[in-house]
């Protein structure tokens, strides 16, 4: 077994890039060792702001999983994801930081935007994210064997391993689309105002402190599509010090896709800080003049006057004028 390349001690690595990293709310797992009694920990998957994801072997099964250990500071996000899945806990000293087990999955939707924006070149099974082709697991285990990924030694204790992908499986051989990562998730089809949806996804009507209901996943559906397919997200929202901004987004949006109705605006307490008496931008930073059809890449001429319909129809400012999603399965976009 070939030795693990050792990384300075001074060069930040994985979850250390992290703004807001503690050491002490991430679990120190270590490669080689045995979770809740059950899961023999192989290599590393990957990292987040909540948990790291770690590739083990069942001993139970025999069979491969993907264990996400979350920081000891989320339970409030770990809750609402334990509410879909099962889960197991593992202790580390006086702390619980409550693990989930899944099946490996393969290319997310980062993957899709590293292919360069043309997502739509490949097959499309590219975009179907479980594992058909087993040996992907075990070559994994090999490759961990026989050239260990880079690690950093903190202490005695810590330990941080850089991430190892799988290969890519023979013949795309992809399963269908899972979803998952359900720690933002909420159960009901209306509510009041509460903080929810990543920055970048966030609805007009959250910007703007408004109750909320199920449309709001239309609008992120928008979002989504428009990063399965193009290198620069559709909104950014971070004002000049690279924090995320409600006003900074809500002049991008009007941007893009113009003013909203004054009757829209006058559902919030907070519009006038960005709109005027007549229901226009009065905000900083000044409107871009880029339009969707200027931001819109690799698509042919066709091709992109129907996406574009199709992404207009979901970014409605009023939630009640966005189609369900049952209705945009019949989009001729998503026909052709």
């Amino acid at each position: 077994m070939a030795a693990s390349s050792p990384i300075a001690p001074d060069k930040p690595l994985e979850e250390e890039t992290l703004p807001d990293y503690e050491p002490e709310q991430f679990y120190p797992v270590h490669i080689g060792e045995r979770l809740g009694s059950r899961y023999d920990v192989i290599g590393k998957l990957g990292f987040g702001a909540n948990s790291t994801v770690w590739f083990c072997r069942d001993i139970k099964t025999d069979k491969f999983v993907a264990v996400k250990v979350y920081v000891r500071t989320s339970p409030h996000v770990a809750h609402r994801e334990q509410m879909a899945y099962e889960h197991l806990s593992n202790k580390h000293k006086e702390y619980e930081h409550l693990c989930f087990v899944y099946k490996p999955l393969q290319t997310t939707m980062l993957d899709l935007q590293r292919f360069g924006g043309k997502a739509r070149q490949f097959p499309e099974d590219l975009v179907q994210e479980a594992i058909e082709d087993l040996s992907v697991l075990s070559a994994f285990a090999e490759d961990e064997r026989d050239n260990p990924t880079p690690k950093k030694v903190v202490s005695a204790e810590r330990t941080i391993y850089a991430s190892r992908n799988f290969r890519h499986p023979k013949g795309h051989a992809f399963g269908p689309l899972v979803l998952c990562d359900l720690g933002e998730a909420r159960i009901g089809s209306s509510l009041p105002y509460t903080n929810i949806q990543p920055s970048l996804y966030k609805a007009p009507e959250l910007l703007l402190l408004l109750d909320w209901n199920k449309s709001v996943d239309i609008w992120n559906l928008a979002c989504v599509v428009w990063d399965m397919l193009q290198l620069r997200h559709l909104f950014d929202g971070r004002d000049e010090e690279g924090y995320h901004n409600n006003r900074v987004h809500i002049g991008e949006m009007v941007g893009l896709i113009g003013h909203p109705p004054m009757d829209f605006q006058l559902r919030s307490a907070h519009a006038w800080r960005v709109f005027d008496a007549e229901g226009k931008w009065k905000g900083n930073p000044p409107l871009s003049p880029d339009t969707l059809e200027d931001r819109a890449k690799n698509l042919t001429a066709e091709g992109k006057e129907k996406f574009l319909i199709f992404l207009r129809s979901m970014l409605r400012w009023r939630p009640e004028d966005r189609p369900t999603a049952r209705s945009l399965l019949d989009d001729p976009w998503l026909k052709q």
